[in-house]
């Protein structure tokens, strides 16, 4: 039993290597083809990839702190 909990925290917790890089790379495609379609380069691809990198802290801290409520 013991054995079976410490695999699903380790699980649980590898998800963050992919967390925030994915969150990065989908705010700064969303950003790039916005500018695009509106001619705006750099402006909405440095814009949207600060908001996802805000949204990817915000997960990371979502997953770290959800084993320390009882």
């Amino acid at each position: 039993m013991q054995r079976k909990n410490l695999y699903s925290l380790l699980a649980e917790y590898s998800s963050i290597i992919f967390v925030l890089p994915s969150s990065l790379l989908v705010g700064y495609l969303i950003g790039e083809w916005l500018d695009r379609r509106w001619g705006t380069f750099p402006w909405l691809s440095m814009l949207f990839l600060l908001l996802g990198g805000g949204a990817g802290f915000l997960q990371v801290f979502r997953i770290l702190n959800r084993k320390r409520r009882p």
